[in-house]
């Protein structure tokens, strides 16, 4: 039995993780046929896109390898102790 997992290959030349370790990929259909897209889409398409914190989970155990997983903003917000207090006197 093979004690060390391979490293998927095709993935890992189609990513790249960031020094503070995010998962960055090229957006899909941003080869040709692009005239007909707006100004705005066809620069978002050319910006790099950066994976979900559930997608990074499916990428760590296909690349054999911890990454960053950041919460989302809006779980954040939700969960901060400051607002709490600002809730309750805003409702007195």
């Amino acid at each position: 039995m093979p004690k060390h997992k391979k490293t998927h290959k095709g993935l890992q030349k189609r990513i790249k993780i960031s020094a503070g370790g995010k998962v960055l990929f090229k957006h899909a259909r941003s080869g040709h046929l692009k005239s007909k897209r707006s100004g705005q889409a066809r620069m978002g398409l050319r910006r790099k896109g950066v994976s979900k914190a559930g997608d990074v989970r499916r990428l760590e155990k296909i690349l054999n390898r911890h990454l960053l997983r950041k919460p989302d903003a809006a779980v954040v917000e939700t969960t901060s102790v400051a607002a709490t207090p600002v809730e309750t006197v805003a409702a007195k």
